[in-house]
């Protein structure tokens, strides 16, 4: 959020930074094309925790009057939007996702959220939910680390992407059980020694996929010496080959060793 005009010392703002994106808060006072006027910056998430009424904003060259309900979410383009006229104090937070994680989401359909920020203010309370989570930690009233933002960055990416872009949601076979000793062991020895390094949830959402990737491969190898009946590996799907290989690309970040 950019501010202009007036005495900026009666806005504040506070900034939190995770692997998977940024978070802005801000507090503001009221909005007058005269006094004081704030700008959203481009492809963003905002969430206004406070209500107005007749709020005006700018984008290009239009001009939008509307109530804002509070909790109102706001995904913009690459036009940023500038508030002229808001009446009341204002409480916000925008979130801007790292484009990597807007492609891994959307499964590489999308590279970036300005394809599919909307020029409208939306009620969404999953969007709000989150953002009062994220709100929660750019208060520091809840200690939120690396993994536990990426994640928040994550789920409000996933679902920002298939409840506004027209994509359908991936379908996903039920899985059963949890994840095998085996691979927590491997996650668990990966944590322990990259202590001093900042782990993200990508890097163990890898490193788990090739674990699993590699222990099916073993027990392919141990069914065909059992049997001594070396078979030729069934041919994957163009969809599974392209999926396998770019786990293993991501884990060769996640484990330097292989």
């Amino acid at each position: 959020m950019r501010v202009s005009g007036g005495d900026r010392r009666r806005s504040y703002s506070h900034r939190v930074d995770w692997p998977c994106g940024t978070v802005r808060y801000a507090i503001m006072p009221p909005h007058h094309p005269s006094d004081f006027t704030s700008t959203s910056q481009p492809i963003q998430i905002g969430v206004s925790f406070t209500g107005h009424l007749k709020a005006v904003r700018q984008t290009g060259e239009r001009l939008h009057e509307e109530d804002v309900r509070p909790s109102a979410a706001l995904i913009t383009t690459r036009a940023p939007v500038t508030w002229l006229r808001v009446t009341e104090p204002s409480e916000c937070i925008e979130i801007f996702p790292e484009p990597r994680t807007v492609s891994e989401v959307s499964d590489g359909r999308i590279g970036s959220l300005d394809a599919i920020g909307i020029g409208h203010l939306v009620e969404d309370p999953i969007i709000a939910s989150i953002a009062t989570l994220m709100r929660r930690a750019a208060l520091a009233s809840t200690q939120v680390g690396d993994l536990e933002g990426d994640a928040l960055i994550h789920r409000l990416v996933k679902h920002v992407v298939y409840t506004y872009s027209g994509f359908r949601r991936p379908e996903h076979r039920a899985v059963r059980g949890g994840i095998s000793l085996r691979t927590m062991r491997v996650l668990t020895d990966y944590v322990e020694s990259h202590l001093a390094e900042r782990i993200t949830l990508g890097q163990l959402a890898a490193l788990a996929a090739r674990e699993a990737l590699d222990r099916d491969d073993q027990l392919v190898d141990r069914r065909s010496r059992r049997t001594g009946r070396f078979s030729k590996p069934r041919s994957l799907s163009p969809q599974t080959e392209r999926a396998r290989r770019r786990v293993r690309r991501r884990s060769q970040g996640a484990n330097p060793q292989e």
